[in-house]
């Protein structure tokens, strides 16, 4: 896509097709308590089955997906994402957002500032002086409301004006769906009082070799992105405003790669967590973003969207593993995910797509980014799923 076009959202986002196979049940995960009223209030738990023995699960705490199961080429089925069985995991933090919907703004803003018409708006400087994913009580933090339609499940959430410091009233609408065709798929429509900024997306850490197989398999994973550049970012990984292409770099990954090479062949590299900018010749409904493939489960993952970029992170920040870590023992990290698994570092992959991180302070090279009142921002993402025999 070409920085400086402006962007167009369908006012009527297509349907997946209909999962005439899949069931849907609703069940009570566990109970907040509201910090205003003192109320404890249901957090719902979403649970998708299709023909195939593909099972999604999610829960309105954070709009956040806590289960993906997927049946390998031996038909062995394994739960592919990281999460928690316990809400206290994902109450408590840091949560690293795992599963969770991110907003009001996915990513970083730097010095937690941005102006709208010669208006600076001073944001929730949660990683000072930067915001990281709407601040220290984003979208990931929130209880949102929910309720079953036919076969998708819909989510909303209301983000009053000056929240983390964003003008405008937001209701964010967002819509979840498993299909018979091994897709899951999210979309989400957010409306504004005044001109404002959303990017939203969702942060699914996926391994496709089992959620508690950790850095070993993950690194095993062959990934590629249809992407010739990069949004170049600073060492404390905020967005210069530029472009950068990666042809004959380490980040080049538009050709299919064995992760455990790209990290052997480069061994200062801590990881991805890098933006990369989609080949679209225009801003279109559904590009191909990625494709990851596990070899050794035949499982195979693709991504699709309408967004112009997606984050690549390969779970670097996630506690170093105890053989690994050199520090204090008394400072050692632990997540406990499911299955009493501890989730460390290099554990699970993320594919986000999302805006351009930073844009606001970034006119000059990115799209129209502006959420006027009357207009609708529209996000639409498809995972779907292959089993290679």
């Amino acid at each position: 896509m070409a920085c400086g076009k402006k962007i167009s959202y369908p006012i009527s986002p297509p349907r997946p097709k209909k999962a005439l196979g899949v069931t849907l049940e609703d069940d009570i995960f566990d109970l907040i308590e509201d910090e205003t009223t003192g109320k404890m209030n249901k957090v719902n738990k979403y649970t998708w089955l299709n023909e195939n023995q593909m099972k999604v699960e999610m829960i309105d705490f954070g709009a956040s997906v806590i289960a993906m199961e997927l049946p390998d080429k031996k038909g062995n089925v394994d739960d592919v994402v990281l999460g928690f069985n316990d809400f206290v995991q994902y109450y408590q933090k840091p949560s690293y957002y795992i599963g969770s919907t991110i907003g009001r703004v996915a990513n970083r803003v730097a010095n937690a500032a941005f102006t709208i018409r010669d208006k600076t708006f001073r944001l929730d400087a949660n990683i000072s002086p930067h915001q990281l994913n709407g601040g220290s009580k984003g979208f990931d933090r929130a209880l949102w409301s929910s309720r079953i339609e036919d076969k998708r499940v819909v989510m909303s959430h209301h983000s009053p004006d000056n929240d983390a410091g964003y003008p405008g009233d937001v209701i964010v609408n967002a819509f979840f769906e498993l299909t018979d065709d091994n897709e899951f798929v999210l979309e989400y429509r957010a409306y504004s009082t005044k001109p404002t900024w959303v990017n939203l997306t969702n942060q699914i850490y996926f391994n496709l070799a089992g959620h508690d197989t950790g850095a070993t398999e993950m690194l095993n994973h062959v990934v590629s992105i249809n992407a010739e550049y990069i949004w170049e970012a600073n060492r404390l990984m905020i967005p210069t405003g530029h472009r950068i292409p990666i042809e004959e770099s380490p980040f080049d990954l538009r050709q299919p790669r064995l992760l455990k090479q790209v990290f052997a062949k480069n061994p200062d590299m801590v990881g991805f967590d890098h933006n990369y900018c989609i080949t679209t010749g225009e801003y279109q409904q559904d590009s191909f973003i990625a494709r990851v493939t596990h070899p050794a489960s035949g499982r195979i993952l693709e991504l699709y969207s309408n967004q112009p970029t997606v984050q690549f992170y390969t779970g670097n920040k996630l506690p170093v593993a105890p053989e690994n870590y050199k520090g204090d023992p008394k400072k050692l990290d632990t997540l406990v995910g499911k299955s009493l698994k501890n989730y460390n570092k290099h554990g699970g992959f993320c594919l986000s797509p999302q805006f351009y991180p930073d844009a606001p302070n970034h006119k000059d090279r990115v799209p129209h980014f502006l959420l006027n009142p009357g207009d609708i921002y529209y996000n639409t993402m498809r995972y779907k799923f292959f089993i290679q025999k």
